[in-house]
C-alpha cells in the first residue's frame, strides 16, 4: 500500500495520498513558502491529478506533490512543497520520484517548471531543461471592487483551439476550470486567447496563446486595464515583445523557472503561440 512506504529510512514518516481535506494544511504550506495557490487551485489539480503526500507519525502533512495527468501522454508534476522544519530528508526527492513513477507506468512523459534551487535536484532524476521562463510582477489598472469583464466562458471548441496553441498538450480541463472562477479574454477571430484567476497573493494572468505578437499584447492590455492589484505573469524568455511589453507597464522581474521533462528530449522546446504560462502549478 502507498501509505506503508518508508520515507529516507524513517518508517515513522510515511507517503500517503492527499484528498481534499488536506487543502487547508496544504494552504498552510503555500503561505509558509509565499506561494500563490489558492484552496480552489488545490482543488483543480486534485480533481485532475494525484496528490501525494509525506505524514509525520500523528498525521500531520509535512511534503506534498501533484501529478496530473493530460491528454497525449503528458504528465505535469506540481505543488512539491516541504514544510521548511522538515527539509534535507529527502522528502521532496521521495515525491518526486513516487510522482515520475506513477506517471511513468502509465505511460506519461513527467514534465515540471523548476526553481533555480530545485532544478539540480530535477536534473539529479534525469529531467532536462528545454525553455526558461520568467514571472513578471506588476499592478493592474482596473477601478478597485470592480470585476473584469472579459468574455466570459469560451465554448469547447474554442478551448480546444486554445490548448492546440498552448503547449503541445491538451489544456481542456484546466482552462474550463480557471474560466470557471476568473476571466477570459479573446480577440474577435477566437485565434487569440487570455484567461486570468485570484490568487493568494495576486492575480495570475496565463495563459496568453496567440499565433501573432500584435494579438497577445491587445488582450494583454485589455486585461490589465480591467484587473486592478498586484498580478504576475509568466512569460517564456523567448517572448521578448510580452516581455518588453510588460517592461513598459512598470513590470519587474521576480524570479525565473525552468521547464523540464524526462524521457522527452529538449529539442522541441516551447510552442511560439505560449506567450505565457498557466502557472507552475499547471504548466
Amino acid at each position: 500500500m502507498l501509505s506503508e512506504q518508508p520515507v529516507a529510512d524513517r518508517s515513522s514518516f510515511w507517503l500517503d495520498r492527499l484528498s481534499a481535506s488536506d487543502i487547508e494544511r496544504g494552504m498552510e504550506l503555500v503561505t509558509e513558502v509565499g506561494w500563490n495557490q489558492t484552496p480552489a487551485d488545490w482543488a483543480m489539480m486534485l480533481a485532475a491529478g494525484d496528490g501525494r503526500g509525506i505524514r509525520t507519525p500523528d498525521g500531520r502533512l509535512i511534503a506534498t506533490s501533484v501529478a496530473m495527468r493530460y491528454p497525449i501522454h503528458s504528465g505535469w508534476i506540481s505543488m512539491v512543497i516541504v514544510d521548511p522544519a522538515h527539509r534535507g530528508q529527502g522528502y521532496a526527492r521521495r515525491l518526486l520520484e513516487a510522482a515520475v513513477q506513477g506517471l511513468e507506468e502509465e505511460g506519461f512523459v513527467p514534465a515540471l517548471d523548476a526553481t533555480p534551487a530545485g532544478r539540480a535536484v530535477y536534473a539529479r532524476l534525469g529531467f532536462e531543461e528545454f525553455a526558461s521562463i520568467t514571472r513578471w510582477r506588476g499592478w493592474g489598472r482596473g477601478p478597485k471592487g470592480r470585476a473584469p469583464v472579459g468574455v466570459g466562458e469560451v465554448d469547447q471548441h474554442a478551448r480546444s483551439r486554445a490548448a492546440a496553441l498552448a503547449a503541445g498538450y491538451d489544456m481542456r480541463v484546466p482552462l474550463s476550470r480557471i474560466a470557471a472562477r476568473g476571466w477570459t479574454w479573446s480577440n474577435p477571430g477566437k485565434e487569440a486567447f487570455a484567461w486570468a484567476r485570484p490568487g493568494r497573493a495576486a492575480t495570475h494572468l496565463g495563459p496568453v496563446v496567440s499565433q501573432t505578437d500584435a494579438s497577445a499584447l491587445a488582450l494583454c492590455e485589455e486585461a490589465l486595464e480591467q484587473l486592478s492589484g498586484p498580478i504576475l505573469v509568466d512569460v517564456p524568455d523567448q517572448q521578448t515583445a510580452l516581455s518588453q511589453f510588460l517592461a513598459s507597464r512598470g513590470f519587474s522581474r521576480e524570479r525565473g523557472f525552468h521547464r523540464m521533462t524526462k524521457g522527452q528530449g529538449t529539442s522541441a522546446g516551447l510552442s511560439d503561440t505560449l506567450r505565457a504560462t498557466a502557472g507552475p502549478e499547471l504548466g
